[in-house]
């Protein structure tokens, strides 16, 4: 139900907000009216009353303009090492301002399975900013360490932006771009078992040793 905002002239104002998870698309709207103890209503439009005419609102995507994984575009370590990705969006009138654009939030994830980062089995990750890049400094640069607890395998990595008040992802990958079937590959080896090729006793309970 609309709730009373007061008086205008003669008329008394209503007002209504729309959910904010209102999914794309475009919609119409209407008044409607009715007097106590009465069945029936009376229906406005923007044209006044009586309805003629619906209100049209258009909800329309609110995504980032562009983002994508700055670098590296693949890399391979062994378990327990790091691996920083670094990432950068884009948004006129945010990123394109002096500092960190605070109304956006950045994600740097991975998955096993090499699809879609907007499907189900990825891990998102948060990321810390890292600067202003791009010409004029236009774009802002996040990174992350994705490798921390990773097992040996093979692991798909994209970045992800949101902004403030959107229920939307975009997201991106490798050569600059956004994402489309251009994740990033990190290989993780596993560690090699150390032999001992030459040592050399110097007591009973202790001695040194040469690796490979």
């Amino acid at each position: 139900a609309a709730t009373y905002q007061g008086e205008a002239g003669n008329n008394d104002v209503y007002k209504i907000d729309l959910p904010t998870n209102t999914a794309l698309g475009t919609y119409y709207f209407a008044s409607r009216y009715q007097k106590a103890g009465s069945t029936q209503y009376q229906y406005g439009g923007t044209n006044g009353s009586p309805w003629t005419t619906n209100g049209v609102l258009n909800v329309v995507s609110n995504k980032v303009d562009f983002c994508n994984i700055q670098s590296p575009s693949s890399g391979t370590i062994t378990e327990s090492m790091d691996f920083n990705v670094y990432a950068q969006v884009y948004e006129n009138g945010l990123t394109t301002n002096s500092g960190q654009a605070t109304a956006i939030t950045a994600w740097i994830g991975y998955s096993t399975t090499d699809n879609n980062p907007s499907s189900v089995g990825w891990t998102w990750l948060a990321t810390t900013f890292n600067g202003e890049r791009g010409i004029n400094n236009n774009n802002d640069e996040y990174t992350a360490n994705i490798a921390t607890g990773l097992t040996p395998g093979t692991y798909f990595y994209a970045s992800r932006f949101q902004i403030t008040g959107s229920t939307e992802f975009e997201y991106g990958g490798t050569s600059g771009l956004l994402w489309n079937n251009n994740s990033g590959v990190l290989t993780v080896e596993a560690l090699g078992t150390p032999i001992a090729t030459d040592a050399t006793l110097v007591g009973e309970t202790s001695f040194t040793a040469n690796w490979d």
